[in-house]
């Protein structure tokens, strides 16, 4: 029987989201007054733009103890962002969740209903009828490419392992964040194997993109980034070889 989960702590990682940031923080504040029990760390990626300012003063006007606010000069990536997040916060359950709310809030409270019986719960666009039409063709393909990639290469059983909201028990992320060495974007599938790896148990849950996310032009060059993230399965691969996670 797990313990039963009376905080959450959700990470929000940021990086020149200046154009978003503000309508995101109106949502979380909205969530967190009718949600006491979530406390949200906004962790700015080294943003030039002027997010980071935008954040500091919007989250000292509200004034709300369960919103706060870190960040660093440089930027990093946005695993080294959760994993510094992670780092900070200690509650019964550990989230994380895209800045730009990609997906809508309320399926943070799907997380956490999940966690109920799972060490590690997952969001995944695979299982919402929602999902169809809403992403170029090109996106897709690519996307749908690198998932098959990282069920061949790491023998992981789970078709959506990039959808930015993903929540572990407290006990899980410290186990597996202490062993991740990835802080771009293949942290996602890095962080699902070394779960699975270890052998929590791990169930998935409905994730739909927001419709304006879902056509937003991306900061991540598709092309260029998805031969970067089949590096990272090469890379999580050999260092597992290697015996670097056990």
């Amino acid at each position: 029987m797990r313990p039963e989960i009376r905080s959450v702590a959700v990470i929000l990682p940021t990086f020149n989201e200046k154009k978003n940031i503000q309508l995101c923080l109106d949502g979380v504040a909205v969530f967190a007054v009718k949600n006491p029990e979530y406390h949200f760390l906004f962790v700015d990626d080294g943003s030039n733009d002027g997010t980071a300012e935008i954040l500091g003063l919007g989250i000292k006007r509200l004034g709300l103890k369960n919103i706060s606010f870190s960040g660093y000069r440089q930027n990093r990536g946005k695993g080294h962002a959760v994993k510094a997040g992670f780092g900070q916060v200690e509650a019964d359950a550990l989230c994380f969740i895209d800045s730009d709310l990609a997906y809508p809030i309320d399926h943070l409270q799907s997380i956490i209903e999940g966690l109920r019986t799972s060490d590690v719960v997952i969001g995944s666009r695979k299982l919402s009828s929602e999902r169809k039409g809403r992403t170029s063709l090109r996106r897709h393909i690519l996307g749908e490419g690198f998932n098959r990639l990282a069920r061949l290469v790491l023998n992981l059983p789970f078709k959506d392992t990039q959808a930015g909201i993903k929540g572990f028990r407290l006990y899980a992320a410290r186990r597996i964040f202490e062993k991740t060495g990835i802080t771009g974007y293949g942290f996602d599938v890095e962080a699902l194997f070394l779960a699975n790896k270890f052998g929590f148990a791990i169930s998935e849950i409905s994730a739909c993109e927001n419709e304006m996310h879902s056509y937003k032009k991306g900061k991540i060059k598709l092309t260029k980034d998805s031969a970067i993230m089949f590096l990272n399965l090469l890379y999580i691969r050999s260092r597992d070889l290697l015996g670097r996670y056990d």
